[in-house]
């Protein structure tokens, strides 16, 4: 529910919605009502469309954590967060689909190369009504790509971020976990990791910008990193609210 609230309501739809409660407002007769909600949209354009500030916004979430040096002793569990599975093609296919996002599986699956002795888990919520298990799909794919099914664990039944390390805990996995998540999304997984008691280093991949981030006039580019941010910073607001992290 909250990702289809989202969905329906989020930044990227924000250009729509300006205009659309405008003509309401005019319908109903709120002339300046209106045509402050025309101003307000042709603003947030220029603000998060035509502006260095979705750079910046995501930037500040993608600094918090650098890629570390890793030796063995800190990889005996890679943990990799759910979210780069695009589940309707992967039923299309018969084989697993990734996103935009879905460096996090292959970066993953490079990790557990890299340390052979390591465990390889996947989190994510599982079996959707009517839809394949996405956590299934990804532990599929890993061992078809030469991963030992022994090799490889998974966390199910796990909605969000926090959920997700909740579930990894309960498994007492001895030794050092990497976890494996969007860079921008590593503040709030960190943030669960330590409310759930998990010790973890922090391994970010799916960079949105560069180190030194250019500027773009790329109005749709620029949306989708509004949206990115905000949701993790509207996100972790929640989970601090609620007091979960």
């Amino acid at each position: 529910m909250n990702y289809l609230l989202w969905n329906l309501f989020g930044p990227q739809t924000w250009p729509l919605w300006f205009p659309v409660l405008a003509l309401i407002s005019f319908t109903f007769g709120f002339v300046q009502t209106g045509r402050r909600l025309l101003a307000a949209g042709a603003a947030f354009l220029v603000l998060f469309g035509l502006s260095p500030f979705p750079v910046w916004l995501i930037g500040t979430l993608e600094d918090d954590y650098p890629v570390p040096e890793i030796e063995a002793g800190d990889a005996a569990h890679i943990l990799v967060l759910g979210g780069g599975e695009a589940i309707p093609q992967t039923e299309r296919a018969g084989s697993l689909e990734i996103t935009t996002h879905g460096d996090r599986i292959l970066r993953g699956m490079e990790l557990a190369r890299r340390f052979p002795r390591s465990k390889l888990w996947i989190a994510g919520y599982g079996r959707y009504d009517g839809h394949i298990n996405e956590v299934a799909a990804v532990a599929r794919f890993w061992s078809v790509s030469g991963i030992a099914n022994d090799r490889i664990a998974t966390v199910e039944d796990t909605a969000d971020t926090c959920e997700n390390l909740a579930g990894f805990a309960v498994h007492d996995a001895e030794g050092g976990v990497l976890l494996v998540t969007s860079a921008f999304h590593m503040r709030r997984a960190m943030a669960c990791a330590r409310a759930a008691g998990v010790d973890a280093t922090p391994f970010p991949v799916d960079f949105q910008v560069g180190k030194e981030p250019g500027f773009s006039f790329d109005l749709i580019g620029n949306l989708q990193l509004t949206d990115l941010a905000l949701h993790e910073w509207v996100g972790l607001g929640y989970y601090r609210l609620t007091g979960r992290v």
